[in-house]
């Protein structure tokens, strides 16, 4: 048998019920939340912020793509963060100009993304309000931490980062990513076509609106469906 070695590196407390994930954390000994966006490439920073957190500017540009398109973006650099029971050291992240509110009184200063979270098996314990950073050697299960019932689905890495899924949306199969910076799940429009809805129903749901990282504004409808499947586990309604 495998000996399995599992390493804690940080568990991040959730502050938040429901919605994408909210972590508290520390920049630089200073109190700030994150949201924790798996979509995200590169983890970010609102640049109104920068100066309060004492982080220090970069020389180097990143380009950023958000619903606008191409965006170059600066980098900043924090010399310490704090992440619940761990801290790590020298963290570049970079900066954009949508802004992301407080909770608790505490700045959402912004988004860990795919950059950071890929050096690490990251497990989302919503129910608990924490999320663990492990490093794993050696375990013939994925959650040697939990004995519980586990549902399984394969998944592809999309670029470097993305964690690339397969769904059933009434009865079509659609791929999809994992996104848990998004507030809602989302379908293009020729996905919900296949799964059987009209442009004429499409036309009497409630319309909805979200911002990209750019500011820039993107239009949807609200559509209810009758059946997703994801893995064994399926959601009616």
């Amino acid at each position: 048998p495998h000996e399995s070695v599992v390493h804690t590196l940080g568990t991040l407390p959730v502050l938040n019920d429901h919605g994408s994930p909210i972590v508290a954390v520390t920049l630089n000994d200073k109190k700030a939340a994150m949201i924790i966006d798996t979509w995200a490439v590169f983890s970010s920073v609102s640049e109104s912020l920068t100066k309060q957190y004492d982080m220090t500017r970069l020389s180097a540009y990143v380009p950023v793509n958000g619903v606008g398109g191409l965006v170059d973006a600066s980098v900043y650099k924090v010399d310490k963060l704090g992440l619940g029971t761990g801290t790590t050291q020298d963290i570049a992240l970079v900066g954009l100009p949508r802004t992301h509110g407080q909770i608790n009184g505490i700045p959402i200063v912004g988004l860990f993304g795919g950059d950071f979270l890929t050096s690490y098996d990251v497990v989302f314990d919503l129910p608990a309000h924490k999320i663990d950073l492990y490093q794993l050697h050696g375990c013939p299960s994925p959650t040697p931490m939990w004995d519980g019932p586990v549902s399984k689905l394969r998944s592809s890495r999309e670029g470097k980062t993305h964690i690339g899924l397969k769904l059933v949306l009434n009865n079509y199969k659609i791929d999809a990513i994992l996104d848990s910076g998004s507030s809602a799940t989302v379908v293009l429009p020729r996905q919900a076509h296949h799964a059987g809805v009209s442009e004429e129903q499409l036309a009497t749901d409630i319309s909805t609106k979200s911002r990209g990282i750019d500011l820039h504004s993107l239009s949807g409808h609200l559509h209810r469906f009758e059946r997703l499947q994801i893995g064994d586990e399926v959601f009616p309604n």
